[in-house]
């Protein structure tokens, strides 16, 4: 059984993905923000369900397409504009 969550964020550029980021876990908004984060991972003791989590960011100008599918294999499910689907739905 898997005990972990990630969480990849997409979306169209400079929208605020990365500052959300940022702001989840530095508890205030970021004055400055990079093109993207590095993969935070939130510690089991400090979450509700007791399960580590990962929050992945994606950036279209600073990865490739390739490494965009690499983090979608990693994921289980998908969520998007109120709809979740089995990950394994979306593979090509």
């Amino acid at each position: 059984m898997r005990r972990d969550v990630r969480i990849l964020l997409l979306g169209e550029a400079q929208v605020g993905k990365t500052s959300l980021i940022l702001s989840l876990v530095g508890e205030e908004f970021p004055e400055e923000v990079p093109a993207r984060a590095e993969e935070i991972t939130i510690p089991a003791d400090v979450t509700p369900e007791k399960v580590p989590t990962h929050i992945v960011d994606y950036s279209e100008s600073e990865q490739t397409d390739e490494e965009l599918q690499d983090e979608i294999h990693k994921v289980r499910h998908i969520y998007k504009h109120g709809s979740a689907f089995s990950a394994t739905a979306t593979s090509a």
